[in-house]
């Protein structure tokens, strides 16, 4: 007779429950972050893979009340593409209209392949950066953005205000949400923060 509770079952179990504590604890907010006195979001999420969109299938491919209102396949380089499929939650920020070859920039959050979360967003004019909420902190290696995305950062900002700051934790003290930062598509991570008062 077969064993009801085998080893790898207990295992698969204890894993599951595992899971559910460290997502409890992350969307508690008991993360190791530097954080401005206010943070806009509610729950992070650790941006996974950030690409420019080649070619959307279909090219109206559309968010409605914060979900794909149908599946697209985003491609992004010759032999690379990613399905978003009806559904999933995101954010799109590049309207049809600035939907030509390269400009715009997809922000996903994944589950191995799968897209659990995204952002599309445009490039600025300059065609090297995407504009993105201000820094209010970090945990670990990543950027905390102030709609709670964790991105890759630059070791040193470039700051870009009219008042000289020594460093970026003291024009943040300042500033706090007043600024955004820019994600550079050829650094491929947050490279520059700019007050915006």
């Amino acid at each position: 007779m077969r064993e009801l509770f085998s080893l790898r079952f207990v295992a698969a179990v204890l894993a599951v429950i595992g899971s559910f504590l460290v997502v409890g604890r992350v969307t508690s907010g008991e993360t190791s972050t530097v954080e401005a006195p206010s943070v806009a979001a509610e729950f992070t999420r650790r941006i996974d893979l950030v690409t420019m969109i080649e070619r959307f299938d279909p090219v109206a491919f559309v968010v409605s009340d914060g979900v794909a209102a149908s599946t697209s396949v985003l491609t992004v380089d010759d032999r690379r593409a990613v399905t978003i499929v009806e559904g999933t939650p995101g954010v799109d920020r590049c309207s049809t209209i600035l939907r030509r070859v390269g400009d715009c920039v997809l922000f996903a959050d994944l589950l191995g392949e799968a897209v659990v979360w995204f952002e599309i967003a445009p490039l600025l004019n300059d065609g090297e950066h995407v504009e993105m909420p201000a820094v209010v902190g970090f945990d670990g290696d990543r950027a905390l953005l102030a709609n709670g995305l964790l991105v890759p950062h630059a070791d040193v900002f470039t700051r870009r205000c009219d008042t000289e700051y020594a460093s970026f934790i003291e024009m943040l003290a300042d500033r706090g949400e007043e600024m955004v930062s820019w994600w550079s598509v050829v650094d491929e991570a947050i490279t520059d923060v700019v007050c915006t008062s």
